[in-house]
């Protein structure tokens, strides 16, 4: 479980990295909260001023982390189970498993609460086979989360707001 929320809290550096929300802010909150590497996109590299961390520069994140992945996959027994609603999907091709969901909602807007709901049961089942330390080990990775500034709070401004 550790082993998951490092890979998250990585995920969630990653994604600001490549362009959502305020660049140095969130680098910076994964530094102090004991990031041990950075992965930057070579055209976000001046954005980051003078922050001093190690950093893995690459052209393209995203595509960089696709072939990490299936690096990762050709050397592991882990399943892979994707959530999609079309069989067509890039994520099915990628997965031993589709859980196919539907995205059609009554209002103009396609919704992700199927897919959701399919996932928050896959936890459940996952959790429920992972024994007594899962509250202790999702606590710890809320917490890593929390000091990252991943989650709102009430009254807390994120410092990209002010921007």
């Amino acid at each position: 479980m550790l082993r998951h929320a490092a890979t998250c809290f990585f995920i969630t550096i990653v994604a600001s990295l490549v362009g959502f929300g305020g660049l140095v802010e969130t680098a910076t909150a994964a530094v102090k909260a004991g990031a041990g590497v950075l992965v930057v996109a070579e055209g976000r590299l001046p954005a980051l001023g003078r922050l001093s961390a190690p950093m893995i520069v690459v052209p393209d994140v995203l595509e960089s982390l696709g072939k990490a992945g299936a690096a990762a996959r050709a050397r592991t027994r882990a399943r892979i189970v994707a959530i999609t609603d079309s069989e067509f999907a890039p994520v099915a091709r990628l997965a031993n498993v589709a859980v196919l969901v539907s995205a059609q909602s009554p209002s103009f807007f396609d919704t992700i609460s199927p897919a959701l709901a399919a996932a928050e049961v896959l936890v459940a089942l996952l959790a429920s086979r992972a024994g007594a330390d899962v509250p202790k080990n999702v606590s710890r990775h809320e917490k890593l989360l929390r000091e990252a500034g991943v989650f709102w709070t009430p009254g807390k401004r994120n410092q990209s707001d002010h921007e």
